[in-house]
């Protein structure tokens, strides 16, 4: 069965751009740059690789540093990125390559499936719920 394309849409395009500025602002792996892209209610759940679930947005920020100790940084880099909205809500899938640099040296690649859960709160596009798993096997880029 054939599907009709969908055209993107400005909403589609903010959001969009909202991520890939989320994601560039996990570059120095502080949660505080990345902080204005996320909803800080206590119950939203962020499904993670290690560990596999935070609680709320000050877990993310207390947390997130102990698991990334032995990094310098991070460069992540999207494809396929999709956004699509209903009302204040929107959701977004992709899949993403990131390139960990250690502190003693050497990167180690990973790769991710990744999809979001956006709402409108005020002008901004907060991320409300997250999701990123890992395939089973090791980092394959092509």
């Amino acid at each position: 069965m054939k599907t009709a394309k969908r055209q993107k849409t400005p909403v589609d395009s903010v959001i969009r751009k909202t991520l890939e500025k989320m994601f560039a602002a996990w570059s120095d792996l502080d949660p505080a740059q990345a902080a204005p892209f996320y909803a800080k209610d206590p119950g939203l759940i962020f499904f993670d690789i290690a560990p596999m679930k935070y609680t709320g947005w000050a877990e993310i920020a207390a947390e997130v540093p102990k698991a990334l100790a032995a990094y310098r940084s991070l460069k992540l880099t999207s494809e396929d990125l999709r956004a699509h909205r209903t009302g204040n809500l929107a959701w977004a899938t992709a899949i993403l390559h990131g390139d960990l640099a250690k502190k003693d040296g050497g990167t180690d690649l990973l790769d991710l499936r990744y999809t979001a859960v956006l709402e409108k709160r005020r002008q901004a596009w907060l991320v409300v719920h997250e999701h990123l798993s890992v395939p089973v096997g090791p980092a394959q880029r092509t």
